[in-house]
């Protein structure tokens, strides 16, 4: 080896090492810190844990790490403040811990684009929001405000989804969603993603009440019910307001710039709940949000329950998300697909015989039958369109040949794998030159 490709070999090591050093620095400041209700620790250990406050100021200065809550109730005095990059959610295994305040702000106010909150629940009241995201990303939170405080207010950029904003009480804020934009004059954009918004007022409320303030909310997947109206717009004093909703179930609007209802994929019929009253929100069998939402790249993949957030309506079908924080149809409970759709006949006029295209909803066979008509099948391994040959015999091949057209009864048979399955019929003419 040469003198210099020997000092390059060994300058090279030495930058390897050092990546590696700094590496191994930056995944060691990475801790984790271990908070419990009543705990009095300093080190934040899953020995001796620290209380929630703490914990996360610890992360924050930090600036990183997880935040892991044994499962309790937590009180934090004057609401929590996150104002790095860092993750806050349950211990490994444990039950779904509470934050709660009241008289004040936010119970959790998150002012760091890089923060995580998630598989917690956020109770508050006489407060202004219970859950304030200027930025970050909350997932598969349940929020519960009273007193007429609103629940959920995602802004700046912030994701909110897979969550329920409930504010159970009247007044003009209680809106499951209530935003304003939080600076004077900079334009705001709060991104949901199957949320179910529900409020005395409205499921989802937008301010922007000073010239220079724009508020902007983009909802996918969301079900917004309100006492007053399911959303509404307040622009005033030269504000502007524009509230953009895609696959979403509300029917009463009040303001202005709203995707007006039954357009662009929302619906208008009433969503159903097991127990609205009691706060819970998931789906009724019968609800029309099953199955209705947008895959979209930038929806959870876990619904508020934990189960994958797209599913299949039924063993063998598409699988399409629900609209709405929960996902109605786990593949364990789901029933067999049966519905299919016939399509159109393509016709083969020299030989007399049709291609007839079929949408069938997943894995399975389709068998075609009836008096003078040749059987076929055709098989599926997911959903989609397959092709089945129409091909006349006995007396109605001999009619065709004769006449030069004949029509046919077909009876059509969809088996999805593991099921009877369902039957239709139709009714085709093959001609022939």
């Amino acid at each position: 080896m040469g003198i210099h490709q020997g000092i390059r070999r060994v300058a090279l090591v030495c930058g390897l090492v050092s990546i590696l050093a700094a590496a191994g620095a930056s995944v060691a400041a990475a801790a984790d810190y271990h908070v419990a209700q009543g705990g009095s620790g300093t080190a934040c250990s899953l020995g001796s844990p620290c209380n929630l406050p703490t914990g996360v100021a610890q992360a924050d200065t930090a600036g990183q790490g997880r935040v892991l809550m044994a499962a309790g109730t937590y009180n934090p005095s004057g609401g929590l403040n996150v104002t790095a990059g860092i993750d806050i959610g349950p211990e490994p295994g444990a039950a779904t811990s509470t934050i709660h305040a009241s008289s004040t702000s936010n119970v959790v106010n998150i002012t760091s684009a890089g923060a995580v909150l998630h598989d917690v629940a956020i109770t508050g009241s006489d407060v202004n929001t219970a859950l304030r995201l200027l930025g970050g990303t909350a997932e598969r939170i349940s929020v519960t405000t009273t007193g007429g405080s609103a629940a959920c207010s995602p802004e700046d950029g912030a994701i909110l989804r897979d969550s329920v904003c409930w504010s159970n009480g009247s007044g003009s804020s209680a809106s499951g969603i209530w935003v304003i934009p939080p600076g004077a004059s900079s334009p705001s954009t709060g991104n949901v993603f199957n949320v179910t918004a529900i409020g005395g007022h409205s499921g989802i409320q937008l301010i922007a009440d000073s010239a220079g303030q724009v508020m902007t909310i983009n909802a996918t997947n969301v079900i917004a019910q309100g006492g007053v109206s399911d959303v509404s717009t307040e622009p005033s004093g030269g504000g502007v307001t524009r509230l953009n909703l895609d696959h979403s179930n509300f029917s009463t609007t009040s303001g202005a710039t709203i995707t007006p209802p039954g357009t662009n994929g929302n619906q208008t019929a009433a969503p159903l709940f097991v127990d609205a009253p009691g706060g819970n929100f998931r789906e009724n069998p019968a609800s029309p949000t099953i199955d209705a939402g947008l895959v979209n790249p930038s929806l959870g993949a876990l619904d508020a329950d934990n189960h994958a957030r797209v599913q299949p309506g039924c063993t063998g079908g598409l699988a399409k998300p629900d609209i709405g924080a929960y996902e109605a149809s786990p593949p364990t409970s789901a029933p067999l697909c049966s519905l299919f759709t016939i399509g159109s006949l393509k016709l083969n006029k020299k030989r007399g015989t049709g291609q007839l295209g079929v949408s069938v909803p997943g894995a399975g066979q389709l068998t075609e039958g009836g008096k003078g008509l040749k059987p076929a099948t055709a098989s599926s391994s997911s959903a989609g369109d397959v092709v089945l040959k129409v091909k006349a015999k006995g007396k109605k091949l001999k009619a065709l040949n004769r006449n030069g057209k004949v029509k046919l009864n077909l009876s059509l048979t969809w088996a999805p794998t593991g099921s009877s399955g369902s039957t239709q019929t139709d009714k085709v003419k093959l001609k022939k030159k």
